[in-house]
């Protein structure tokens, strides 16, 4: 998941940036991912979500999302979702506040392959 991906890069963890209101939104982001799993296969959910319900869900995730690129962009200097991510990676203030040093597309696969990709079932 994205959040290990975040861990091994920069020195502040996802708990970090997120602060206080981590348990509570990273709990909440679970569920929005279980529910997704379950209404993108076709099934329903066992909780049978009302409308209210699922639009809170919504702003939960979007709370995560904008403290997270908030306190990114503070910190790093970037907020992981602006245009032109890839001139970033030339800015040398931000290159090297991270942790992981990644110097060609060979070592980004195997960084996304260990650290971002869900792995699969065995």
């Amino acid at each position: 998941m994205a959040r290990q991906g975040i861990n091994r890069l920069i020195p502040y963890s996802t708990n970090e940036l997120i602060g206080n209101d981590y348990q509570h939104l990273r709990s909440r982001l679970s569920q929005a991912i279980d529910y997704r799993n379950k209404i993108f296969h076709g099934q329903l959910t066992t909780d049978e979500l009302e409308r209210d319900e699922l639009i809170a869900l919504v702003n939960d995730l979007r709370k995560w999302c904008e403290t997270l690129a908030n306190s990114a962009l503070a910190r790093v200097g970037y907020d992981g979702f602006k245009r032109n991510s890839f001139q970033k990676s030339t800015d040398t203030k931000i290159s090297n506040i991270y942790i992981t040093q990644i110097k060609n597309i060979e070592e980004y696969a195997v960084f996304i392959n260990q650290h971002v990709q869900r792995q699969r079932m065995k």
